[in-house]
């Protein structure tokens, strides 16, 4: 039967499992359905003798599963599929279940649901700053929403944003652990993958203008007869505690409205949006990160970003690669007359030794021939802010000697820094992320003034002003 507990509620299923070319039937097992969205829900088989010498002739680690929960009383009743489940290791003994992880659970309750109207539901995620609600609570336990954040993606759909009725206030972390996105949608022109799409968009805008990795965790919704629930296995959620970010929010909550409706108009025209998806996340290094390892994801992302605009404005190459291989057989020749005795480091008086080192050298350098015809990174970097008018010159600079470039070669190379660098690496970090922050702005048309990377916002910040004094140290 079902059971609760403070963490989880447990059901019980009868399910078939479709591995590889076998099918199991009427597997017993267990669902364990955790009561916050920073967890996981669990399968658990208990497979017959019989059964498990079914599984062992289809061994799989990854399969599909459909069944029913058994018991009525449950808090949710009906049926239940997952076409990707996943297990580490499964066990052949009927003393040791197996436990399983369904990337993508459906759990379908039939319910009396009126078929006229619009579609109702709600996607559930994880903490943000700027998509909470502010709740007042009054005697009585009377809840009154102070500010709530609501937007409409499109003429069909209309979202609204609120806490987790099933979870508390923190106060350390000045965030409610738990959010919904309630949605309506018209019935005639409902389509669950669009909604879910755009809700992924709105929370990864969120997320970039709080500097928060926030996550969609599930959606549930009430459509032709049954009440729907679907969790996403496949997200990384973020860990708990929750901590308050130490940098601040990079919109502030009084600009956050004007700032969505550039940035998901934008956002919302994108061929690319997939790669624009992974080039944001790059951006929301966690507070557990090591420095260098945000460094180099931040740096990863502008990369990517240079490498779009490269791209889009034709500055990968110079010349066309097709022709390239022509130009590069001439430069071949023409090294064949250049004399390197002079560049050598010292004089080598052994004649065949002496061929034998420029043989090596000569070739070094054909093999970094094909280098020379890609445009180079700063003059990509420089048409690029001119394109989207961004000014840079008063940060780190990005290229050059002490550059920001040069920083994350060094790391990704294993250079050693010194306890005269940790000022420094802090520094040069928070600068790169305000690069970032600067170009990615700009391309989703958000005015520079109304974030906190203009120049009049960062005036006040110690790694603004003192970058200068810590980058000599990298020169």
């Amino acid at each position: 039967m079902a059971n609760e507990t403070a963490n989880s509620s447990t059901l019980d299923l009868e399910l078939d499992l479709q591995m590889g070319t076998g099918s199991i039937k009427s597997v017993r097992s267990e669902l364990m359905l955790p009561n916050n969205q920073y967890k996981r829900p669990k399968i658990t088989l208990f497979p017959t003798e019989d059964q498990i010498n079914q599984i062992e002739a289809n061994l799989t680690s990854q399969f599909s599963l459909k069944g029913k929960i058994n018991d009525a009383k449950a808090l949710v009743a009906g049926l239940i599929e997952a076409s990707n489940v996943w297990v580490d290791s499964i066990s052949l003994s009927v003393k040791t279940p197996t436990v399983c992880d369904p990337v993508d659970l459906v759990i379908k309750k039939s319910v009396p649901i009126s078929k006229k109207g619009r579609i109702k539901g709600h996607v559930s995620i994880t903490a943000n700053e700027l998509l909470q609600p502010a709740v007042a609570h009054w005697p009585k336990k009377k809840r009154i929403l102070a500010r709530q954040f609501k937007y409409f993606p499109t003429h069909d759909v209309s979202l609204w944003f609120d806490e987790n009725e099933n979870c508390e206030y923190d106060t350390e972390s000045h965030l409610f652990p738990e959010l919904v996105c309630k949605f309506t949608s018209k019935r005639s022109l409902f389509q669950k993958q669009r909604i879910i799409d755009v809700v992924n968009d709105v929370v990864l805008l969120a997320s970039f203008a709080a500097r928060r990795h926030t996550v969609c965790t599930g959606i549930t919704y009430l459509y032709g007869g049954s009440e729907v629930f679907e969790y996403f296995g496949d997200r990384t959620l973020p860990r708990l505690p929750l901590k308050e970010n130490p940098r601040g929010q990079l919109i502030e909550l009084s600009d956050f409205s004007h700032y969505m409706k550039n940035a998901f108009r934008t956002f919302s025209k994108l061929r690319d949006r997939e790669e624009m998806r992974r080039l944001l996340n790059f951006t929301l290094t966690g507070t557990e990160s090591t420095l260098e390892g945000d460094f180099v994801s931040l740096y990863a992302a502008l990369e990517m970003f240079i490498s779009r605009f490269r791209k889009d404005q034709d500055l990968e190459f110079i010349f066309p690669e097709s022709k390239f291989g022509k130009l590069r057989k001439e430069i071949n020749k023409a090294m064949m007359t250049i004399d390197f005795v002079p560049f050598l480091d010292r004089p080598i008086r052994n004649s065949a030794r002496r061929a034998e080192i420029i043989q090596d050298k000569t070739k070094l350098i054909k093999d970094k021939l094909g280098e020379l015809n890609r445009v180079a990174f700063g003059t990509a970097l420089t048409a690029m802010t001119e394109h989207y008018s961004v000014s840079l010159d008063d940060l780190w600079p990005v290229t050059g000697k002490g550059s920001l470039s040069d920083i994350r070669n060094r790391i990704v190379h294993g250079s050693y820094f010194g306890r005269e660098h940790s000022h420094g690496l802090i520094f040069a970090r928070e600068h790169l992320r305000w690069v970032l922050e600067r170009l990615l702005l700009s391309f989703l048309n958000v005015p520079l003034h109304i974030s906190n990377v203009s120049p009049a916002a960062l005036a006040l910040r110690h790694p603004y002003s003192a970058w200068e004094d810590e980058s000599k140290y990298f020169k």
